[in-house]
């Protein structure tokens, strides 16, 4: 019985990172963080599928799967950390991310050389190295996501629900980077029923997390953003007319409204001003008392305001969608923060 109701467990895994994968692939959000969410699941279910596989002592059959499991071993931590300085709102220099990728690519290289010489009667194994070496890389990666979190100040409670999964997170890196060490555990039944069990435990948990604190990421992002700020020894405003720019980001927002484009990020923005991230941040933060997402936030939310009591008959999530949340999450977050009621009864109250 309890075998049967971890290999549900397990597959409902396989099919969790996998519909993670397509979810993301069609989100509103940037297309960085969309190539980066769908290359993380892909890599975590071809990984479930596969330790499935030799689970079930099926591996032989579709040896192909281990090859390409190898390489997506190793492209979880960078994606992870590359995903993270995304939100924080980092810049995701692309020969930083290339150089991030070179163990996955080196990998994959050799797990094609594999796949075509591999004799017939050559037995499909599990690569002891690549798995310890794969997952010390991991719990390296998830480290350093921990590290950017724990320099939150005043943490809230869902960014100490973030740090306790992320410690999870690593304890399971170190469990089988320790294991696979070990040699014989890669054998071990129990050990994959203990790995699988935990990982897709790790995904339920994500997702709650996220379903329960929408505005998660965009908290990370304010944090950020006020860390920076702090670092700032002199200020970067010093040969910036703050007057001009003032007026061309109140233009772009007024009259394009700019803030509707979800995918709108420091950098477009302030390139956009002639800026760099650093003087954008310093400009919302310093001068204006506000972080770049808290800015976005309140002129969608009071577009969104305009829009619920002008545009009666339309959709309140259309409504949202429209003035730029990704997320119908996202919005009644967002606006219940601000206005202290879900959009629906703001509209109801101000009809009445």
């Amino acid at each position: 019985m309890a075998d049967t109701v971890l290999t549900y467990w397990m597959s409902f895994g396989v099919g969790l990172a996998w519909l993670y994968a397509v979810g993301h692939g069609f989100s509103r959000h940037s297309v960085e963080s969309r190539v980066l969410l769908v290359a993380l699941f892909v890599s975590i279910g071809l990984i479930q599928l596969c330790w499935c596989l030799v689970l079930a002592e099926e591996i032989e059959h579709f040896s192909w799967i281990l090859y390409l499991h190898q390489p997506a071993l190793f492209l979880i931590g960078p994606c992870l950390h590359a995903y993270s300085k995304v939100v924080s709102g980092q810049s995701l220099g692309r020969k930083s991310l290339w150089l991030h990728m070179v163990p996955a690519l080196v990998v994959a290289g050799f797990s094609l050389a594999q796949w075509l010489y591999r004799s017939p009667s050559q037995p499909v194994i599990l690569s002891t190295l690549s798995v310890a070496a794969s997952a010390g890389l991991g719990a390296g990666y998830v480290g350093m996501v921990l590290q950017r979190l724990l320099q939150i100040d005043n943490p809230k409670g869902y960014i100490r629900a973030e740090i306790m999964v992320l410690v999870f997170l690593l304890l399971i890196g170190g469990f089988v980077a320790f294991s696979a060490l070990l040699g014989g555990l890669l054998s071990s039944r129990l050990f994959f029923q203990v790995y699988l069990s935990l990982v897709t435990l790790v995904m339920v948990l994500s997702y709650l997390l996220g379903v329960k604190y929408p505005e998660l990421v965009h908290y990370i992002a304010e944090a950020n953003e006020a860390q920076k700020i702090k670092k700032y020894e002199n200020s970067t405003l010093d040969n910036v007319d703050v007057g001009v720019c003032v007026t061309q980001l109140e233009r772009l927002m007024q009259e394009e409204h700019l803030y509707q484009d979800d995918s709108l990020s420091l950098a477009s923005l302030a390139a956009l001003l002639d800026l760099s991230g650093h003087q954008l941040s310093e400009l919302l933060n310093e001068r204006q008392q506000v972080s770049f997402s808290g800015y976005l936030k309140s002129l969608r939310i009071e577009a969104a305001k305009r829009h619920l009591l002008q545009d009666m008959d339309e959709p309140i999530l259309t409504i949202g969608l429209a003035v730029g949340f990704s997320s119908s999450s996202a919005f009644y977050s967002a606006f219940r923060e601000l206005e202290g009621c879900p959009p629906g009864r703001f509209r109801k109250r101000h009809t009445t």
